[in-house]
């Protein structure tokens, strides 16, 4: 971390530039003595912070900071360590065994997925795909079959228009020409 994001860091977090160098090497001191990667050493427990418990849990820090101090006198009792402190300039940075943390809040476990479930799953999510794809192509056919018998009806009702047009001009021009004869007749007639 350069000097520039050492001080954003310091001021969003609220802690002074010495705590932060206290905080950072207890972090890194952390990290090298217990990995976070289950992974790797399954036997290790894996700590997580305070504020990753609240993440975790969806509880206020206030609630996991007193569940801390409700189970770290009978934590050293019993000398299974599931709550660890770590001494910071002002007090102390608390770390909880996630498993131990899951377990009092009733919050099941991540479970990852392996390949071959995934595999799966994306199988089932493509079947479910095709099918519906299916079920729209016949809907398509079925209104292109619609439509085409519209079209057919409109063209029919256009014939049939077009004929009663012309009957139309058919008697208007027999009555114009009998209504002409009698014009003249009366004049000439």
């Amino acid at each position: 971390m350069n000097f520039s994001e050492k001080n954003n860091f310091c001021t969003q977090k609220n802690i002074s530039k010495e705590n932060f160098l206290v905080y950072n090497l207890i972090i890194k001191k952390r990290t090298k003595s217990k990995p976070f990667d289950n992974q790797k050493n399954m036997s290790e427990k894996k700590f997580i912070s305070t504020k990753e418990a609240t993440e975790i849990t969806g509880k206020s820090i206030n609630t996991i900071k007193s569940f801390i101090q409700k189970n770290f006198k009978s934590d050293n009792q019993n000398g299974d360590q599931k709550i660890k402190r770590e001494k910071a300039p002002k007090g102390y940075f608390w770390f909880i065994e996630e498993k131990f943390l899951r377990e009092s809040f009733d919050i099941p476990e991540k479970k990852e997925n392996s390949d071959s479930e995934i595999v799966e799953l994306l199988k089932q999510q493509l079947e479910t795909q095709n099918s519906q794809m299916r079920n729209k192509d016949e809907q398509m056919k079925k209104k292109d079959e619609q439509i085409f018998q519209l079209l057919e009806r409109q063209r029919e009702s256009n014939i049939l228009l077009k004929n009663s047009q012309e009957k139309n001009l058919l008697l208007e021009a027999k009555t114009i020409e009998t209504e002409e004869k009698g014009f003249w007749k009366i004049f000439f007639g």
